[in-house]
């Protein structure tokens, strides 16, 4: 299920607006998936993973998948996964 770019969910201030698709890539990413792998899981493209492995990095403000590991270690709140209809 795709959502729509107006049904998005940010963290108190606004500091991370992530969409399902890069919640559910986040929580694959956070069990160790590759792009090959969580392009298999959620039966899409390597390019599509790619790119919203690419804007989840943007939003957290890292360069790579242990910076974003790293940031979500020392504690850095996720938002809410918005309501899915």
């Amino acid at each position: 299920m795709e959502i729509s770019e107006s049904r998005r969910t940010s963290l108190p201030g606004g500091a991370i607006d992530l969409t399902q698709r890069e919640h559910e890539i986040l929580a694959l990413i956070r069990q160790g998936m590759t792009n090959t792998m969580i392009a298999e899981v959620l039966f899409i493209s390597e390019d599509t993973t790619k790119r919203h492995v690419r804007h989840i990095l943007q939003k957290f403000n890292v360069n790579n998948r242990y910076e974003l590991l790293c940031c979500l270690l020392r504690g850095q709140e996720l938002p809410a996964i918005p309501d899915q209809e």
